[in-house]
């Protein structure tokens, strides 16, 4: 289907690149039309009207012309920049990572309705502070599974069997877990991981904001994953190295769940 002259849609700036001397890349996430890439022309110039509507997580009301190669940003209006979270480091740092998500797992052009609602609310629940990191979660299981690629938490992969209450093995070459007969060398995980994981891929937005977890069970489940993502990226996101740098910033304390 070809692309459309005109767009004017609703959308979350993912990211921007420079892109000759004044202008720039941006890519957009878009309820309707999925990622799209539009060139800012003139946008780094400092007389610009259009730049500060344009700076990575704002939601934007922007319109678009189909150019020769690509769309332009022809109009631009924000409709959400959230202050908060751009003033927080630990949770703009976030931010950046699940942007990057997004742009990394989703295809250009597809319809996106899901994904984008999933970034919003997420960008939304960051804004306000509350447990981030339970929301950081919650965003990686469902862009997961909204991508196709939600790991299997039920039944052994291996051999269909129910995993038992205490836990089992998950694999991220498998997709899932595995029963503690076919693990093998599979990293382990325990019951209340496994659980934490069912509940953050399955259960309401209520049930979700009263999750609270031991340390060790919050380093498992994130653990999991990351090595999951980093799996199906073939490498690591690039803005985890800036989380890890904040994490073991003496200045800047853990976001406990």
């Amino acid at each position: 289907m070809p692309s459309p002259r005109l767009l004017k849609t609703e959308a979350i700036v993912l990211r921007h690149r420079p892109l000759g001397e004044a202008d720039r890349l941006l890519t957009f996430l878009t309820p309707h039309h999925g990622k799209v890439e539009a060139k800012a022309k003139g946008v780094r110039r400092t007389k610009s009207r259009m730049g500060g509507h344009l700076q990575p997580l704002t939601r934007v009301l922007v319109q678009l012309a189909l150019g020769r190669t690509r769309y332009v940003v022809a109009g631009c209006q924000t409709l959400e920049a959230f202050p908060s979270l751009q003033a927080d480091l630990d949770r703009l740092g976030l931010a950046i990572y699940l942007c990057e998500l997004a742009d990394r797992f989703l295809p250009q052009g597809a319809e996106a309705q899901g994904p984008y609602l999933l970034l919003l609310e997420t960008l939304r629940r960051l804004e306000k502070g509350h447990h981030p990191q339970i929301w950081a979660r919650r965003f990686e299981v469902c862009l997961l599974r909204l991508s196709g690629f939600g790991p299997e938490l039920d039944r052994c992969l291996a051999c269909g069997q129910p995993l038992p209450a205490g836990g089992g093995a998950f694999s991220p070459v498998a997709g899932g877990v595995l029963c503690p007969l076919c693990a093998h060398s599979a990293p382990p995980i325990s019951g209340a991981a496994l659980h934490a994981l069912r509940l953050l891929q399955r259960g309401t937005d209520r049930q979700v904001a009263g999750l609270r977890l031991p340390p060790t069970v919050t380093q498992e489940v994130e653990a999991h994953l990351r090595s999951y993502i980093a799996h199906l990226l073939e490498g690591e996101a690039a803005s985890l190295r800036f989380l890890d740098k904040l994490r073991h910033s003496p200045l800047i304390s853990a976001e406990r769940w």
